[in-house]
C-alpha cells in the first residue's frame, strides 16, 4: 500500500469527494515509490505500471491522525486539473482515486 501524508485542504477535498486524483511532481523520489519502471524511460504522457493498487492518505503526522484508504486506478503521467491543483503543475504524476475502501 502506498502511504501519503496530506495537508488538511487536500485531505478534506478527497474525503468530501471533490478531488478524484492525487498529484505528485515527476521526481525520482516519487517515481521510485510509485512505479515499477525506471524514470529514465518514462517521460511521455500515459499509464505506467504501479507498485501499489491502494493508497492510504493520512492527515498530518500525529499519532491519532485521520486516515482513509482508496483503491487506485491506472496511474501515470498526465496533466493536473486546474480546479484541484495548486501552483504550476502542468505535467505531473497522476494517481486516479477509484473507490474509498475505509
Amino acid at each position: 500500500m502506498l502511504e501519503l501524508i496530506l495537508k488538511k485542504k487536500w485531505y478534506d477535498m478527497i474525503e468530501q469527494g471533490n478531488k478524484d486524483e492525487e498529484y505528485r511532481e515527476i521526481k525520482p523520489y516519487w517515481w521510485k515509490r510509485i512505479f515499477t519502471s525506471p524514470i529514465e524511460h518514462c517521460t511521455a504522457v500515459g499509464s505506467y505500471n504501479m507498485k501499489h493498487n491502494t493508497v492510504r492518505f493520512s492527515l498530518g503526522y500525529g499519532k491519532d491522525r485521520k486516515q482513509m484508504v482508496w483503491k487506485l486506478g491506472h496511474g501515470g503521467i498526465g496533466y493536473a486539473k486546474p480546479e484541484i491543483a495548486e501552483g504550476d503543475m502542468s505535467k505531473v504524476i497522476v494517481l486516479p482515486l477509484l473507490k474509498r475502501i475505509s
